[in-house]
């Protein structure tokens, strides 16, 4: 990355660029910048992580009074809370969904921004990264659904999971079918279940670094997946910005597709101040493990005996899609141009679901994966259609 970064010859050290005040603010305060109401609620997960979750509890001049169906917006890989309110209030998920009379939560996940702290165990551990979207599916999720049960009192709720957001909850559902009534709606945006035809970032890792497995883990351990920095710091106060914003935008747009005109690149900086918001190398591997076998499994240890010791088996378990309840409503929105989510890929997790789970299934054109979370007209084509779905069929 940063030999991309250093290659430019436009730089000016005597060059000072406006500074954005949203790229050093947290969630909570980028909620209260634009004046909407916001809490924090800590969960602690069963295996004794602890993390903060953020509630957007009404719309901008509403007022507490009432109840409102709550929903659940689940970010992607290496990312946050934050990226549903990055952009202004009427191009942002987390205040569209406020306005439009819903009770918003912002779910985190162990490792990233929200989630470095454990019971027992500290950052600097190589213990606490040993997880991945497993972890998160089977021990984060269910956290954060409680928490928000607690609070609310509602046994039901809508999902919106973006990326591993949607990988997380169909693992979920897989292993425990009964999870699905907890879930009103499932909407998935841009899923990565099947991705043997995926390019980019995760298909270098998975056809280059992944058959190299255990030199990769030996290199790499158990330890967080590209760590903020003041490197990382610097590339963002001085490269994201100005004339070589295009370098920011351009590293971004090679992990998660090119860009389709939709992105306000004046922003650029601002994403990049959030993202990445932190993961594992494992959780890396075990994206590039789906990718290079296309098989939706656990996590493989590539050693027999650790599998055994994990799974009592050989083979790390696969996950069926075929268990999810019947009763499930889901909900696609992808994209023909989307290189992470391939529409062939997409057909064949849609061909493994149980007949009549898949209540729509929208496909778009010219949208790239990043655009489901900060395209200028994803509140047009994704977030207003749900909407529209949500008050049509459950009367909301």
């Amino acid at each position: 990355m940063l030999v991309i970064f250093c290659s430019s010859k436009r730089s000016n050290r005597k060059t000072k660029f406006k500074v954005d005040p949203e790229e050093q603010m947290s969630t909570e305060e980028l909620v209260r910048y634009y004046g909407y109401p916001v809490e924090v609620h800590t969960i602690q997960t069963n295996d004794k992580y602890i993390i903060d979750i953020h509630r957007i509890p009404h719309g901008l001049n509403q007022t507490a009074n009432g109840c409102r169906p709550a929903i659940l917006l689940m970010h992607g890989l290496v990312s946050s809370s934050a990226t549903w309110v990055l952009n202004l209030p009427h191009q942002s998920a987390g205040f569209i969904f406020a306005d439009a009379g819903f009770d918003v939560w912002l779910g985190n996940i162990r490792g990233n921004t929200y989630g470095r702290k454990h019971v027992i165990l500290n950052d600097k551990q190589k213990e606490f990264w040993r997880f991945s979207w497993s972890e998160h599916a089977h021990n984060d999720l269910p956290a954060i659904f409680d928490k928000i049960e607690e609070v609310t009192n509602q046994s039901q709720i809508y999902y919106l999971g973006y990326s591993q957001g949607s990988t997380m909850m169909f693992a979920q559902l897989a292993e425990h079918p009964e999870f699905a009534n907890r879930i009103k709606r499932f909407f998935a945006l841009g899923p990565a279940v099947s991705m043997r035809n995926t390019k980019g970032f995760l298909r270098f890792m998975a056809d280059v670094m992944y058959p190299i497995y255990k030199k990769v883990r030996a290199m790499f351990g158990d330890s967080e997946f590209v760590p903020k920095s003041y490197i990382m710091d610097w590339v963002v106060r001085h490269v994201c910005r100005g004339p070589m914003t295009h370098l920011c935008s351009n590293f971004i747009f090679l992990l998660a597709g090119p860009e389709m005109g939709n992105i306000n690149e004046t922003r650029i900086n601002v994403y990049s101040s959030h993202t990445p918001a932190g993961t594992s190398n494992q959780n890396i591997l075990h994206w590039a493990q789906l990718a290079y076998t296309g098989v939706f499994a656990k996590f493989d240890y590539i050693d027999k005996e650790k599998n055994v010791e994990h799974y009592k088996q050989e083979t790390p378990p696969l996950y069926s899609l075929n268990n999810i309840d019947q009763n499930l409503k889901i909900h696609f929105y992808t994209s023909k141009t989307d290189i992470l989510a391939d529409p062939a890929d997409v057909k064949d997790t849609i061909s493994k679901l149980p007949k009549g789970v898949l209540k729509s299934h929208k496909i778009l054109d010219k949208f790239s994966h990043l655009d489901f979370q900060w395209g200028l007209n994803a509140p047009k084509l994704v977030y207003y259609p749900i909407l529209h779905t949500i008050k049509k069929l459950d009367q909301v």
